[in-house]
């Protein structure tokens, strides 16, 4: 039986479903050695295991968003294996080929892999970063013009990253739109991020109204914050904190902020804290507020670093502990931003410079003021 001709098989109890976080894992995993000769029949025998509603390998966008695929399927295909099925048209092969042919060939290091492409020849050290993106954007292109959700979001976050040789926000709109509109609630929170971002180049390029972009932010954020994003919650939170697209509304705000906060986000977590200490949607609670706080400096998140450090000095839901306020002061002044740099250096010349809590050193306190105006020199704003 041919890999094209399969029409039916039975769900496997082993199969997991082809989320990019897992493909991600299971691909990297892949021996390199093995021969697609072998993996070919391989894949035709545990492709057995998966269940295809359509049937073929032209299946609809709707139903392959519900295919399985086993990682022992995933081990056993090699490269050249792979690329044989995504040639057949296969768009989770496609995007499967793209992943792992860009992991092989140095995966985003593209800096690391120029340089050493002035070291070695290509012949020593395989495709250029050019060939290398070219052969991954064609693939992943392919996948998502049939409908491949996570292909349609990889490429959308791809061409509106900031870094990205080819940014393009009108594709990275296209792309995100078409894969939100399918249900992805992370292209519905990168979409909505999109339109959060609104700046002078999205104006430009895109024609986009501002206060429309921020009104179709709320949307996309809510949809995916809906589905348990939560990176949407809390993007959520702060819109109907400030009244970003939305009327203001503390309590609503709170209630996202708690939900994102149930995640492994430490900036839900520093906004958490906020509204305890503030009173922003809840009942003012200090020690919650620093509880809150605790739990995301524990994950190096800046401004709680130093809104913890401003308890800690102060005395604020927690005993008044300088030395720990300077350390977290000084946690907070090796982040690359110049705001949070100078609020840090600011607080330690004023404990040095004033002995709270500490004896009073001038000379210190002078070293600190200097870095402020460095700061001020340069006039760098992160």
């Amino acid at each position: 039986m041919s890999i094209s001709n399969i029409n039916s098989f039975s769900v496997s109890t082993t199969s997991l479903p082809l989320q990019k976080s897992q493909t991600a894992q299971a691909v990297t995993s892949t021996s390199a050695a093995t021969t697609s000769s072998v993996a070919i029949p391989v894949l035709t025998e545990q492709l057995k295991t998966l269940q295809i509603s359509s049937g073929t390998f032209s299946s609809s966008a709707t139903s392959l968003q519900k295919e399985e695929i086993t990682v022992e399927v995933q081990k056993e295909l090699t490269l050249s294996g792979l690329k044989q099925l995504a040639e057949k048209g296969d768009p989770r092969a496609q995007y499967l080929y793209a992943q792992r042919y860009e992991n092989q060939c140095g995966g985003l290091h593209y800096k690391l892999v120029y340089e050493l492409h002035h070291m070695c020849s290509d012949s020593e050290f395989g495709p250029s970063p050019k060939e290398t993106e070219n052969e991954v954007l064609k693939w992943y292109t392919k996948s998502a013009e049939q409908g491949y959700a996570p292909a349609q979001l990889l490429l959308g976050k791809r061409y509106s990253d900031v870094y990205a040789d080819k940014k393009n926000y009108s594709d990275a709109f296209k792309w995100l739109k078409l894969a939100a509109d399918q249900g992805n609630a992370e292209a519905q929170y990168e979409l909505g991020f999109l339109y959060y971002i609104h700046n002078n180049f999205l104006h430009e390029e895109m024609k986009l109204d501002p206060v429309q972009c921020k009104k179709d932010a709320v949307e996309w954020f809510e949809k995916s914050a809906k589905q348990g994003n939560h990176d949407a919650q809390n993007r959520l939170g702060v819109c109907y904190e400030k009244g970003i697209g939305i009327a203001k509304d503390p309590k609503q705000a709170a209630q996202w902020y708690a939900k994102a906060a149930e995640g492994q986000d430490s900036d839900a977590w520093y906004n958490l804290g906020r509204c305890y200490q503030d009173g922003i949607g809840v009942e003012i609670d200090l020690a919650k507020a620093v509880e809150w706080y605790t739990k995301a400096a524990k994950e190096k998140n800046p401004n709680a670093q130093y809104s913890l450090g401003l308890c800690y000095e102060k005395g604020t839901g927690v005993a008044q502990d300088i030395p720990k306020a300077i350390k977290l002061y000084e946690e907070v002044a090796k982040y690359p931003s110049d705001e949070l740099k100078e609020k840090a250096y600011g607080r330690l010349a004023d404990i040095f410079g004033k002995g709270i809590g500490v004896p009073q050193d001038s000379k210190k306190a002078a070293l600190y003021q200097e870095e402020i105006d460095d700061l001020n020199d340069w006039g760098l704003d992160y």
